[in-house]
């Protein structure tokens, strides 16, 4: 299956923009929707190919960026703690839920999904979302 893969730049509810990478079937047809939850690591190489994974089987995946707020852009593919650990503490629950709700309106109305056919999953910031408490399912 053909994919469509793209960066884009979603602005977020707090104000601020965050970079998502986007990935879906160059199909037409309706798909659902899947937002993919970065590890630690930020949207790195691993993130995308999960996105990318989703997306041949027929999902619109995207795979926002959680720390944009204090370093855009992030990637690494080894755990640093020293330099891991100021960005996971940066994180609010409500920067998440903002950053999630960007996500899904992307989906909603440029990716073509219907809101009712969205999912979410994750690594271990989505484990730190639940500890959270942010929900991501709509009202």
């Amino acid at each position: 299956m053909r994919l469509d893969s793209k960066h884009v730049t979603l602005s977020v509810g707090d104000g601020t923009e965050m970079r998502a990478y986007v990935s879906q079937p160059s199909t037409g047809e309706p798909h659902s929707g899947i937002i993919v939850f970065q590890e630690a690591l930020g949207v790195n190489s691993q993130i995308r190919g999960v996105a990318d994974r989703y997306a041949k089987l027929g999902f619109v995946a995207i795979a926002p960026d959680l720390f944009h707020r204090v370093r855009p852009g992030y990637e690494a593919s080894v755990l640093n703690m020293d330099e891991l650990m100021p960005l996971i503490r940066a994180m609010t629950v409500e920067g998440f839920a903002a950053d999630a709700a960007a996500a899904h309106g992307f989906l909603t109305t440029e990716g073509g999904v219907s809101a009712g056919k969205t999912v979410a999953m994750g690594f271990c910031i989505a484990f730190l979302s639940n500890a959270l408490g942010v929900q991501l399912t709509e009202a």
